[in-house]
Formats: C-alpha cells, sequence, structure tokens
C-alpha cells in the first residue's frame, strides 16, 4: 500500500515538474524578441481590424420583391459617411476609444512608480470614481454644458491629489497600500451616491450604471475638441517624464541621489492622471481597472519594466482590448467594464500572490 502511494506521489512531482518546465519555456519564447515583435503586430492588427469592424459592420435583413430573405453584414462607406449625423454616429465611438488606449494605461503606469505600488491606478485611487461623480453632477445640472465636468472634475481630484500625497508621505510599513484602502471607500461611496440619484432621478441616470459604469454619453465632436488636446498634452508630458520614471522604477534611493526631485514627479504625475482621467470620462463611459490591470500584464508577460516599452505595449493591448469590447458592446449587448472584471480578477490574485 505505501509502495503505491509512493509512485502517485512520484508521479504527481514528475507531472508538477512538467507544468513548471513547460511554464518557463513558454516564458522564455514569449520574451524573445521577434516574438514580442510578432505579438504586438498581432494585437496592432486586431485593434485596426476592430477599428473598422466597429465602423463598418452591421446585420441586416431584408427581402426582394420575390420575398427572399437576404442578409448583409457591413454597411457602405456611403452610409458612413452619408451627413454629419452618420460620421458621428459610427465614427465617433471607436475613435475615442484610441484616446482612452493611449492615456489610462500610461497613466496608470506612471502612477504605478511614483507611489511604488503595482496596485495603485486611476480606479484604485479614486480619480475615475470622482470623475464619474463630476460627470452625474453636469448632468443634474446640465447635460449640455458638458465644460462642467472638467470645473467638478478638478476640484474633486483636487481632493482625491491632497488625500494620497499625506498618505505617500506618512512612514509606515503598509503605507503603499493606504491609498488603494481610501480609493476603494471613495469608490464606495460614490457608488452609494450614484444609487441614490439612480432611484431619485431615474430619467438623469439608468440604475443598470452603477452596476456597469457605463454612462449616458451623448456623442458630441465638441467634448473631443476639448479632451484631445488635453490627452495629447498629457501623453507627451508622460513621454518627457520617462527617463526619470524608469530610475525611479529601478531604485528610489538612487533617483533621489541622481537629483531627480522625486516629491515634485509625484505631483506632476498625479495632476497629469487626473486630466486624462477627466477628459477621458467626459468622452466616453471609463474601462475600470483598465490603467491597473493592463501594464501589470504586460510587465508580467514579457519581464519588462522600462516605462517607454510598457507605455507603448499597454497602448496597443489596450486599444486592441477597447475595440473588442466595444464590438461586443455594440452588437451583443455585452458590458465592457464585465469582461475588464473578469480579467482583473486573475490580474489582482496574481499581484497579489506575488505581494504575499
Amino acid at each position: 500500500m505505501q509502495t503505491k502511494q509512493v509512485n502517485i506521489n512520484k508521479k504527481d512531482l514528475s507531472i508538477y515538474k512538467k507544468i513548471i518546465e513547460a511554464k518557463k519555456f513558454v516564458s522564455t519564447q514569449i520574451r524573445r524578441p521577434y516574438m514580442i515583435t510578432i505579438i504586438v503586430l498581432t494585437f496592432i492588427i486586431l485593434a485596426v481590424g476592430m477599428f473598422f469592424m466597429n465602423v463598418f459592420y452591421e446585420r441586416s435583413t431584408y427581402f426582394d420583391a420575390n420575398y427572399n430573405t437576404h442578409v448583409t453584414y457591413f454597411r457602405t462607406w456611403a452610409k458612413v459617411v452619408a451627413d454629419d449625423k452618420s460620421i458621428l454616429l459610427y465614427w465617433y465611438p471607436p475613435i475615442v476609444k484610441l484616446f482612452v488606449a493611449i492615456s489610462m494605461p500610461v497613466a496608470g503606469y506612471a502612477i504605478q512608480i511614483t507611489t511604488q505600488n503595482r496596485l495603485s491606478s486611476p480606479s484604485t485611487l479614486g480619480y475615475i470614481p470622482v470623475s464619474i461623480l463630476a460627470y452625474v453632477a453636469m448632468l443634474m445640472i446640465d447635460q449640455g454644458k458638458s465644460w462642467l465636468v472638467y470645473v467638478f472634475g478638478f476640484i474633486f481630484s483636487s481632493f482625491i491629489i491632497l488625500v494620497n500625497y499625506i498618505l505617500q508621505r506618512q512612514k509606515s510599513s503598509n503605507r503603499s497600500f493606504k491609498p488603494v484602502l481610501i480609493g476603494f471607500a471613495i469608490s464606495a461611496t460614490i457608488t452609494a451616491v450614484g444609487l441614490v440619484i439612480a432611484v431619485s432621478r431615474p430619467n438623469i441616470l439608468n440604475r443598470v450604471t452603477i452596476w456597469t459604469g457605463e454612462l449616458p454619453n451623448v456623442y458630441e465632436w465638441l467634448k473631443l475638441y476639448i479632451s484631445m488636446p488635453l490627452i495629447l498634452i498629457c501623453l507627451f508630458a508622460f513621454l518627457v517624464l520617462s527617463p526619470k520614471l524608469k530610475i525611479m522604477q529601478r531604485d528610489f534611493a538612487l533617483a533621489k541621489s541622481l537629483g531627480i526631485k522625486v516629491n515634485l514627479i509625484f505631483w506632476v504625475v498625479t495632476v497629469l492622471t487626473a486630466i486624462v482621467t477627466i477628459a477621458t470620462v467626459n468622452i466616453t463611459s471609463p474601462m475600470i481597472l483598465l490603467g491597473l490591470i493592463i501594464p501589470n500584464i504586460v510587465r508580467a508577460t514579457f519581464n519588462k519594466h522600462e516605462p517607454l516599452f510598457v507605455f507603448f505595449v499597454s497602448i496597443v493591448f489596450s486599444l486592441a482590448l477597447l475595440e473588442v469590447s466595444l464590438f461586443l458592446s455594440l452588437n451583443y449587448r455585452f458590458g465592457p467594464n464585465f469582461l475588464m472584471a473578469i480579467v482583473s480578477a486573475f490580474v489582482l490574485v496574481f499581484i497579489m500572490r506575488k505581494h504575499g
């Protein structure tokens, strides 16, 4: 009996070793330069393909003179550019996803570096919740005054920036997790406020919005014209900061010894994060945890932590994910944040296991 048990244990151990060896082999192959190039190019093709699918794809059924059924799957070029209304309806949604992709994951990784915490992101630190609150406040006052989102957003975000800075300055062993916990508390509070508004003012906010995060976002080119330069300026600023962020990512003490003003960088990154969050929420419904999940996936998959690399690959991955989620939302009513929640669960478990 004991011999049989030993044989079973040896067999289980052998299977486990094979799994570990296979995992190491796959990890090694994925991290080779040519494989990274292939993967990135694949996601670029996917993102571009899904962009045009979101513009042109439409399943339609019609009957001819003989009552024969015909099915078409694509809109014509003439239809998608017929007039200003058509251009806005078909082109606006996939275009705004591009600006979300070039902003949120970049801000997410930058703030992870400055806070020295892989759980930091615009979502977990409270920037997205307060931006959503600013958008809801605009809806309650006047839906035609979209500039109010920026006013309320900057006011609410100032409070978040101050709280995060105070917590970051504290000299305690678990200080890196305090801002995240505060962010979750703020998110819960704002969700409760949103639920009250949804119940009392259903014409302003649908109850489903509380759980899906999909805001009643009216397509307006004016919003994009305002948010686009803000996002591009912030992206440029993040790229300029990337050499300093690279040193800070490796060693904060080294960064300070080289004369890098880490506190100033912290303030700049938090302000830039607040700006891009407000700008993206005003043009489209936010993708919750995008700035947390994508940078961590890139770092874990390729074992590379250089800001420029993580920025670029995160943008590509995010754009592909956003365009795919938009396609599912438009054609199958599958909420994009449900998709992100599924991915987030696995990534958060991985992060917590690493910290543990």
